[in-house]
């Protein structure tokens, strides 16, 4: 929109006819205008002063200038100008070409007869100007019935000014080119669009367009049938590969010229609807339509690109500018709209999962927000304004073949540290419990006993083990067995329970602990059981309904209260310590799914498989307003830290945000494209996460910008100015939307009003996000990656990582003692690793260090130290350098003393190997070492054992010796 002013006013001795304006493509220094008496005049813009005199078109059969049944206008003023203004075309029931600068007739010819009513076609010039096409004269008549009699029109190309023929278009068997005419060029000028008949009788056979190549003159792609009495308009896309047809069944078609077929289903309007121009680069199209609305599509995807909130009272006159961006709209009332096109709406940061399954994406503390993604070797930092990777991740313990699916705490949205994740790196190896610090894990123990996949629960504090629950079959008596996560020791074991399911599924809703991690709430058929941790005692028993067993359980956050949500949609609030009944609500009317609380305890939220999510005051166990509701099953709610705001998800695909107190949603519906979606927020309430499916490469991640929190208090007043001025009314005292065209000229004082609001003002970043045109613009506010760099991150993540088919390679070739063939390999990673992610980095420390360790299993020893240094300096960036929180320290400490062995510098080696060797020993008494593991401690222990006999010293030999003989294999 803008300040349109006139700048020039033209006065003709007629009136002009009200299709008839044209203007020069390449030329703006004219224009022609058709009047009602049948004349085309060419103006000078500048001055408006006509070049010469008025034009007659010729018409050497008089079969054009007469009045149709019903229609007061004398004459269908169908002329053009050539792209560069040179030359002027008019079509009548005969052809004639005009010099535009002198107005001198240059060439004629005739049309083939049409007795009946039907229009010329307008056939457009080439877009150099120097050619244009025609058909050849021939008799045709219009049956009593409506059905046309001709014979086969020949389709002429010829040269400007002088009419010639330069080509013919060849006759088709399957192509009957009754009336045809050519109606557009490509752009390139290559190809030409061509209305006619498939093969057969013109009384038979349905109407068609047929593209054809200019030069070679044949039929290219297949014929594109459409409806007799339905097309309107047609038009060939600038590149010239598909075909547009506007109907007037509110349908507008694009079809693909190569086949034939529709390109996407129809493009549906209110009403009959036309085409108001496509971008140069065939990519937009814009359409009109009686419904008095404009829409701009995506001519690749046939997706709305955009829909003007200004609905015209009547069919509006729109043009769309070369470059797709601006339409230029007429109103009824006779102002023009200029409507601009925006870089798009707020869009997600999409993360694909990479092919290597990636267990876990969560959200880290400390600032600047990013995310933690959590591959099967590594946890890399993504921050999410840039959409860059950046420090902040970490390598994980050593591990035999990388980690598979970590499990967080119950319900938490934020990795912080003490947290506590339970992983596990094979099939075969023990899973152990990861305590997260400052910069990765700080701690690392194995669980004292086997655990079967799936089952796992967290304690709400982490101080205590999961609770795996042993896979039976329904209605069978299994046990719930508990660790301490800080030991890896069971310190409980409730055994004859008897489970609802026999996958486990759902576990984390139905059995949880207590906050102060003494109590356990198990959910059986039967009702929910609470257990003393300590002593395996039973509290008490709560009995379910036959016909409406739990479906969910929680402590509440003081764990004074237990809450329960059954099949029938109750939810019950129970005395956390003796089990009785509190309060019931009928809250839903179908399955109570889970519960979820605010950071501060003060609201939490039921959800339900009919779709609803009620909101509770934790003081009162009363309802906070009314349900929200999705349209599938509610499966994850999450608060904002201020607790104002809430982002729902459903098994929909669908996420929302709402205000708490009102109800009312503050987002539209945020598509994640997938069933059983989840969604949680950032700790800044900045942006927002959706993701489903863990551990599933296909499945991927979306990061969107959360709305404005705002302040308390009213919305600023600029607020409704600019959706006053963008929807084009306002509402008046008496409820009635009035046109608001005044307002427009406040738009430029409104951005100067926005630039002046500070940086951090929320609703003022996302104004000037939404009313900036860069190029650069982000995809959304808070953002600061473009577009195009969003999709080349999306398309890196959704490309195999060749690195992770190196790791594997690598493994295999250890073990099998393969050093010569590791050596170029891993040097090969090394590279990779450098130009991924630069120097410093843990990835590169950690090749840094397995290349290291070949080096000395191959004998260049110098270079070993080299590079075994270089890797521990990258390490300790990342790692407490107290050798005893991580392996990561002290397995480098050895691999450089055997380095130094090899160098027979004995002094400096034996202090790095026998620490080193002395933890490795301590490390596989508590837990069995990896296979590759225990292949660099045995290597290692040779280093120390070669130490000690070229030193003299064969009794030290002999008892190192005799621990490698006791390791296990």
């Amino acid at each position: 929109m803008a300040d349109w002013k006139v700048v020039r006013e033209y006065q003709f001795d007629q009136k002009i006819h009200t299709t008839g304006l044209r203007t020069a493509a390449n030329n703006p220094d004219l224009f022609a205008v058709a009047l009602m008496n049948g004349t085309v005049v060419v103006c000078d813009t500048a001055t408006g002063r006509a070049r010469f005199a008025p034009i007659t078109p010729p018409a050497r059969v008089a079969s054009l200038n007469r009045k149709r049944q019903g229609d007061n206008q004398a004459w269908i003023p169908n002329f053009a100008l050539s792209p560069d203004g040179r030359w002027l075309r008019t079509i009548n029931d005969s052809w004639a070409i005009f010099d535009a600068v002198i107005g001198e007739e240059h060439s004629a010819g005739e049309l083939f007869h049409l007795t009946a009513d039907f229009d010329p076609v307008l056939t457009p010039f080439s877009p150099d100007g120097k050619r244009m096409v025609t058909s050849s004269s021939a008799s045709a008549t219009l049956s009593a019935n409506g059905t046309v009699a001709t014979n086969t029109t020949t389709i002429e190309l010829r040269s400007v000014p002088d009419g010639k023929v330069i080509g013919t278009f060849p006759p088709d068997p399957q192509i009957y080119t009754g009336f045809g005419q050519g109606i557009m060029f490509s752009a390139d000028g290559k190809r030409l669009l061509i209305l006619g008949y498939l093969a057969g009788s013109a009384r038979t056979a349905p109407p068609a367009a047929f593209v054809r190549e200019t030069e070679t003159l044949a039929v290219i792609g297949s014929p594109i049938p459409y409806p007799s009495g339905r097309g309107g308009q047609f038009w060939l896309t600038p590149d010239g590969t598909r075909v547009v047809i506007a109907s007037n069944d509110r349908a507008i078609s694009v079809y693909l010229v190569d086949t034939g077929k529709l390109a996407f289903p129809p493009l549906l309007h209110g009403g009959p609807a036309s085409c108001a121009g496509m971008s140069d680069d065939s990519t937009i199209l814009a359409t009109v339509s009686v419904d008095g609305l404009c829409r701009l599509w995506n001519l690749k995807t046939g997706a709305l690109a955009a829909e003007s909130t200004y609905k015209q009272d009547r069919p509006s006159v729109a043009a769309l500018s070369p470059d797709g961006r601006t339409l230029l709209v007429s109103s009824a009332s006779g102002l023009v709209h200029r409507l601009q096109l925006t870089r798009g709406a707020a869009a997600p940061l999409l993360l694909p999962r990479t092919t290597a399954p990636v267990s876990l994406v969560q959200f880290a503390a400390q600032p600047p927000t990013r995310l933690l993604w959590f591959e099967p070797r590594e946890a890399k930092a993504l921050e999410i304004a840039s959409g860059r990777w950046v420090r902040g991740g970490f390598s994980y313990p050593e591990t035999d073949g990388g980690i598979a699916a970590p499990i967080r705490r119950s319900y938490a949205n934020t990795l912080r540290p003490g947290d506590k994740l339970i992983v596990r790196s094979t099939e075969n190896s023990p899973t152990r419990a990861w305590t997260m610090g400052e910069s990765g894990v700080a701690h690392d123990v194995a669980f004292a006993d086997s655990i079967a996949p799936g089952g796992l629960v967290l304690s709400v504090t982490g101080k205590y083990s999961a609770a795996v629950l042993t896979r039976v079959a329904p209605g069978e008596t299994g046990s719930v067995r508990i660790w301490d996560l800080e030991t890896g020791k069971r310190v409980a074991t409730i055994a004859g329970v008897t489970f609802q399911t026999a996958n486990n599924s759902a576990v984390d809703v139905l059995t949880n602990f207590s906050p102060d991690d003494r109590r356990i709430a198990i959910s059986t058929p039967q009702g929910i059981q609470v257990y003393e941790i300590k002593g395996e005692k039973l509290l008490f028993k709560i009995t379910a309904d036959e016909k409406a067993a739990f479906r969910a359980a929680r402590f509440s956050a003081d764990g004074t209260r237990l809450l329960t949500g059954n099949a029938w949609g109750k939810v019950q609030v129970w005395d956390g310590m003796t089990g009785n009944l509190l309060q019931s609500h009928q809250a839903h009317g179908f399955i109570v799914t889970r519960f979820d609380f605010s950071d501060d305890g003060r609201l939490f939220a039921s959800g339900s498989q009919d779709g609803t999510v009620q909101m509770w005051d934790s003081a009162t166990y009363q309802p906070v307003g009314e349900p929200l509701v999705h349209s599938g099953a509610a499966t994850r709610v999450s608060f904002s830290s201020d607790g104002r705001r809430v982002l729902t998800a459903a098994n929909d695909g669908l996420a929302r945000v709402w205000d708490v107190q009102s109800g009312i949603p503050i987002s539209g519906p945020l598509d994640h494209h997938r069933g059983n979606v989840h969604s949680d927020y950032s700790p800044d309430g900045r942006f927002l996460l959706t993701y489903s499916g863990f551990g599933t490469p296909t499945v991927g991640n979306r990061v969107w910008a959360a709305p404005p929190a705002g302040r308390a208090g009213r919305a600023p007043k600029w607020l409704l100015q600019l959706a006053t001025i963008c929807a084009g009314r306002r509402l008046t005292d008496e409820v009635k939307f009035v046109s608001a065209a005044d307002e427009f000229d406040r738009l430029d004082e409104l951005r100067r009003e926005l630039a002046e609001l500070p940086a951090d003002d929320p609703y003022g970043e996302w104004a000037r996000w939404f009313l900036s045109d860069s190029p650069t613009r982000s995809i959304a506010p808070g953002f600061t990656v473009t577009p195009a760099e969003a999709k080349k991150l999306a398309d890196e993540l959704s490309a195999p990582d060749p690195f992770i088919a190196m790791l594997a390679r690598d493994a295999a070739l250890l073990l099998e003692k393969k050093y010569s063939e590791t050596e170029p390999l891993e040097r090969e990673m090394l590279a990779h690793v450098i130009k991924r992610e630069g120097t410093g980095g843990y990835g590169h420390g950690d090749t840094l260090v397995r290349l290291a360790q070949t080096l000395v299993m191959v004998g260049k020893f110098v270079e070993a130290e080299s590079v075994g240094r270089a890797g521990l300096a990258v390490r300790e960036k990342f790692y407490s350098v107290d050798a005893s929180a991580n392996s990561t320290i002290y397995s480098v400490h050895a691999t450089i003393g055997s380095a130094l062995v090899g160098q027979k510098r004995y002094a400096e080696a034996e202090p790095l190997l026998v620490d080193a060797c002395a933890r490795f020993k301590q490390r596989n008494i508590v837990d069995p070492l990896a296979p590759a593991v225990m292949l660099q401690f045995r290597n290692r222990i040779s280093s120390l054992v070669e130490l000690y006999e070229a030193t003299g010293r064969p009794e030290k030999a002999a008892e190192w010796k005799a621990v490698a003989a006791a390791l296990k294999p």
